[in-house]
Parts: C-alpha cells; sequence; structure tokens
C-alpha cells in the first residue's frame, strides 16, 4: 500500500469526524433553544451550554 494513499484516507477519516462533531453541537445547540421541561428547573445548565 503506498503512503500517499494510507495519508489520504487518514485525512479523510479526520475530515469526517469533525464534521459528524460540528452537527453534534449543532443538533445540542437546537436542543437547548426548546428544553425539556425537566430542564425548566435548571436554568444554569441552559446558561453554561450558551457561550458562543
Amino acid at each position: 500500500m503506498p503512503q500517499l494513499e494510507t495519508s489520504n484516507w487518514y485525512s479523510t477519516f479526520l475530515y469526517t469526524w469533525l464534521t459528524l462533531l460540528l452537527l453534534m453541537t449543532k443538533l445540542m445547540q437546537i436542543q437547548f433553544i426548546t428544553p425539556p421541561k425537566n430542564l425548566k428547573q435548571k436554568p444554569s445548565l441552559i446558561k453554561w451550554q450558551w457561550p458562543w
């Protein structure tokens, strides 16, 4: 197996992982915009999730 192919596969894997991570963060944000009823007692948790 050539070295170029391995490094190419590795960079693709890394890129996919970063994209997935970004998507997860966005999903978390959407979840916290409309919080479930049990989160209403803990406003500090929502504030902690809101730095940006």
